[in-house]
């Protein structure tokens, strides 16, 4: 008879529960609807600019910042609508749906942007390269300390389209503070 082959057990590992740590509701996105004064300010730029690009004969690039212009039209008109979020032992759920684990998560921060506080948080994917967040101010120390335990707290640096925005919103204001 040929000899059995000793059979080794099999390796348990450990399930980890998916345990929540942090739930809240917010917004989408940071909202703040713009006013007449904007709107005529840009349309007023935009067609100086589709003017001059008329002369140049790019047909392609007047109809891409037509598409522009009227996709941030619809996002600063339409509000958006609120959405649950969850932090958790495994990860985090982006609209109660989508989780991303932590090991595709870099680092985190939090800032401000049109009176709402934002938690930003950097992923090793391509795309989306940053997941943000609407968060409440009061929610801000405790969600920091439960995300500190998994990934570290600093802010990206700019790169080089974030500097030249922020150059051209200095001196080309678009709207009045």
């Amino acid at each position: 008879m040929a000899k059995a082959k000793k059979k080794l057990p099999l390796e348990v590992l450990p399930v980890k529960e998916d345990k929540i740590l942090f739930e809240w509701e917010a917004l989408e996105r940071p909202y703040q609807k713009k006013d007449r004064e904007f709107w005529t300010t840009v349309l007023s730029i935009l067609g100086l600019v589709c003017l001059i690009l008329f002369f140049a004969k790019e047909w392609f690039l007047i109809t891409a910042l037509a598409a522009l212009v009227f996709l941030y039209y619809v996002l600063t008109t339409v509000p958006p609508q609120k959405a649950k979020y969850k932090i958790t032992t495994k990860g985090v759920y982006v609209a109660s749906s989508q989780r991303v684990d932590w090991d595709f998560l870099r680092r985190f921060w939090l800032d401000e942007k049109w009176g709402h506080s934002v938690l930003h948080i950097e992923t090793w994917f391509k795309f989306p390269r940053v997941l943000s967040f609407v968060i409440l101010k009061k929610d801000a120390e405790k969600m920091i300390g439960i995300l500190k335990k998994y990934i570290p707290q600093e802010k990206s640096s700019p790169n080089s389209l974030d500097k030249f925005s922020s150059w051209l919103a200095k001196k080309v204001p678009l709207e009045t503070k």
